[in-house]
C-alpha cells in the first residue's frame, strides 16, 4: 500500500487527490477521512500548481485535521508541474 496521498491545487478552487477532481469542502474532508481509514499513517503531499494558490492550500489544510490527519503526516511538495 502507497503510504502517501497526493493532494494537487490546480487553482484556488480545483483540487484533486490522487488524479481524482472533488468538489467542495465537504467532498475533501471524506476523501481524506477515508484514505486514512485505508492506512492511519497515510503522509499527505499537497502539490500546488503554483504557489500562490494560497487559498486552496489553505483549504487542503483545514480539511486535512478536520478528518484527523495528523500534522506530523503533512508534507508540502514545491515544484509541481
Amino acid at each position: 500500500m502507497d503510504d502517501s496521498l497526493h493532494v494537487r491545487v490546480t487553482d484556488d478552487e480545483t483540487i484533486s487527490i490522487d488524479g481524482r477532481l472533488v468538489a467542495g469542502n465537504a467532498e475533501l474532508v471524506d476523501a481524506l477521512r477515508s484514505a486514512l481509514r485505508d492506512n492511519p499513517n497515510v503522509a499527505l503531499v499537497i502539490e500546488p500548481v503554483k504557489p500562490e494558490y494560497y487559498t486552496g492550500v489553505a483549504k487542503v489544510i483545514y480539511a486535512s485535521q478536520r478528518a484527523g490527519v495528523p500534522v506530523e503526516n503533512l508534507r508540502y511538495a514545491t515544484g509541481a508541474a
